[in-house]
């Protein structure tokens, strides 16, 4: 007799393989995904920094005045549901970024900048969506002394997901909220 296919018991192995592979690949897809946006926005938080301060710069401000919005700024990338990206606060699909934050920056300001205080001058941005809904990331830019301290994390009232995506936690201080 000749046997062509394959028996349910092979296709049934196979299945199984199948799935287990899969089951173990989409949490790993799933934080290469969240790690990949969370790169993402400390790209766009230091292009949004640099801007404000140019644009500080160029208007002659010590600091930040609510008069400086996204509008003033030479940067932009795709707001949320297409929307253009106005004022001092302002969403995309993933984040929603604050040109103002609130809080207490743990931060210590180069000598001579003529800063009075680094919160006032620092972009925020909040996570929207995903598994680190709420984490907020305070960027303070070229203000800090130390190189290793520019980025800032804290999530809610833990630094939950912070140490995971390489960030200085930091509780009790929040910058930017939903």
């Amino acid at each position: 007799m000749n046997k062509k296919g394959f028996t349910l018991v092979e296709l049934l192995t196979a299945i199984i393989i199948t799935g287990v592979l899969v089951a173990m690949a989409v949490p790993m897809y799933e934080k290469s995904v969240e790690k990949s946006r969370m790169a993402e926005v400390r790209v766009r938080l230091s292009k949004l920094f640099d801007a404000k301060m140019r644009v500080m710069s160029e208007w002659n401000m010590k600091n930040y005045d609510t008069t400086l919005t996204a509008e003033n700024l030479d940067v932009s990338f795709p707001c949320a549901g297409g929307a253009t990206c106005t004022g001092t606060s302002f969403s995309t699909d993933h984040f929603k970024y604050t040109l103002q934050p609130t809080g207490n920056a743990p931060v210590s300001l180069r000598d001579g900048t003529g800063v009075s205080g680094a919160i006032g001058n620092t972009v925020c941005a909040v996570r929207r969506t995903g598994d680190n809904q709420g984490m907020a990331l305070l960027y303070v830019g070229d203000l800090s002394n130390d190189a290793t301290k520019r980025f800032f994390c804290h999530n809610g009232t833990s630094a939950k997901g912070c140490e995971n995506i390489g960030m200085t936690p930091q509780m009790g201080s929040a910058w930017c909220s939903l």
